[in-house]
């Protein structure tokens, strides 16, 4: 399940954002992609308020 910040985050077109929760005036560039899976587990991806992630990028969650 992907949560939204409640005010105007914006996650581009062409972008996987799953498991995910991202911050509010976030801005998620085009063809990015949240890595979130190790082969065992599934993990939760936060993207802080106010992030800004460019273009094309994979996004690994940290542990």
């Amino acid at each position: 399940m992907t949560v939204l910040g409640h005010r105007n985050p914006k996650v581009n077109h062409l972008s996987y954002i799953g498991d995910a929760h991202i911050g509010a005036k976030s801005n998620i560039g085009a063809g990015t992609i949240t890595c979130n899976y190790d082969g065992l587990f599934k993990h939760k991806t936060t993207v802080g308020e106010g992030a800004f992630i460019g273009t094309n990028s994979s996004r690994d969650t940290a542990r």
